[in-house]
């Protein structure tokens, strides 16, 4: 048969082929929006905390063992200055290398122990997040520090809200 009676065929089944090609796409487009909704991007903006807990913040003092407090208070500061840099810069495992480290030098530390609990939570590692947090408060209202206790009940709420999202 000659080409312009085949023409009107061929037009039909590039149309359909078109639409099937742009239902799969918007297929895979709800799909992979869906999954980065839940997941985020990797990099920047997925972190819950943008900042730290800092010991000023809830007058949380080490209030542990003289003998305990002979660590050199500049090892101390400057792993509070690493972890405040990993909080801002999202490296979420320099700051809890950071936290770790002090907690080593001073455990039961009950704002380095929230700050744990925050950058588990960065890491969305909710259960240890929820964990560490619960200790925190716990220490806090053991040190009559109230401020504190309060801090992690709303940290505590934003991770419930986290992931009920």
């Amino acid at each position: 048969p000659p080409r312009s009676t085949l023409f009107p065929y061929t037009t039909l089944f590039r149309s359909k082929g078109l639409i099937a090609a742009a239902v799969l796409l918007g297929i895979l487009g709800v799909g992979i929006g869906t999954m980065v909704r839940a997941y985020g991007l990797p990099g920047k903006g997925r972190s819950l905390f943008a900042e730290p807990v800092l010991p000023e913040l809830v007058q949380c003092p080490w209030t542990g063992h003289p003998d305990e407090i002979s660590v050199s208070d500049a090892v101390i500061a400057s792993n509070i200055e690493r972890m405040v840099d990993g909080f801002k810069s999202e490296d979420h495992e320099a700051a809890s290398l950071a936290v770790n480290a002090i907690l080593r030098m001073r455990p039961g530390w009950a704002v380095m122990i929230h700050n744990q609990g925050l950058v588990a939570a960065n890491q969305r590692q909710m259960g240890i997040a929820a964990e560490r947090l619960a200790e925190a408060g716990t220490a806090y209202l053991d040190a009559g520090q109230t401020t504190g206790s309060a801090l992690v009940r709303r940290h505590l709420s934003a991770i419930a809200d986290a992931r009920s999202q």
